[in-house]
């Protein structure tokens, strides 16, 4: 207001009232904002992971069922570490595996893909974030991995382990040396095309 006998009155009779919300009202206020919308944005983060995650199970699980044994070299192209006499073949199943209820432990493998006739079975790992695969990583998933083959009684079967972003050397030493197959390419996210 362009009075100036109002300011000085107004400054007079809420000083004290503006000094402590700028000083002590305020920042408290602005620290429960931020630590709230802070805590907004880990949910979503961790929401648009999940989904993005699930998003490459799902392509990847469309490419077995559909496109892989179609198109065997091109696939067998994508993927590194794979045995000698391994192709593509048609999948009786191929899901997402969770362990029975009252299991114990409890465990989830992103892709089981369950070979008809006489080829290899693929139990699968996808990775679609920024972080490298790890050794740890491998390890626990090859756990998982040995646990279900023996509950699902698969025989031959193949690991891999697809991440989008790539694996740190000792993690591609480590699965080369136990016969863990990988991938990095991005195509296996190209989505199978319809009608085919």
């Amino acid at each position: 207001m362009q009075d100036n006998i109002f300011d000085k009155v107004f400054r007079r009779s809420c000083s004290d009232d503006i000094d402590k919300f700028a000083t002590r009202d305020a920042p408290d206020e602005y620290r429960r904002l931020f630590e709230e919308i802070q805590e907004r944005y880990e949910r979503l983060r961790g929401e648009y992971s999940r989904y993005k995650g699930a998003f490459a199970e799902f392509v990847i699980i469309s490419q077995l069922k559909s496109e892989a044994f179609r198109m065997n070299d091109r696939f067998i192209s994508m993927m590194e570490n794979l045995p000698a006499d391994f192709e593509f073949t048609e999948y009786g199943n191929v899901w997402s595996y969770h362990s029975p209820p009252l299991h114990d432990p409890e465990f989830q493998i992103d892709i089981l893909a369950k070979a008809k006739g006489g080829g290899y079975s693929l139990i699968g790992e996808v990775k679609n974030r920024k972080a490298k695969f790890s050794v740890r990583e491998a390890k626990a998933f090859q756990e998982k991995a040995g646990e279900l083959a023996r509950l699902e009684n698969v025989g031959k079967a193949v690991l891999f382990v697809f991440s989008i972003s790539g694996f740190h050397k000792n993690t591609l030493a480590y699965l080369k040396k136990q016969g863990i197959a990988w991938s990095a390419d991005r195509r296996w996210l190209d989505a199978p095309k319809a009608g085919r």
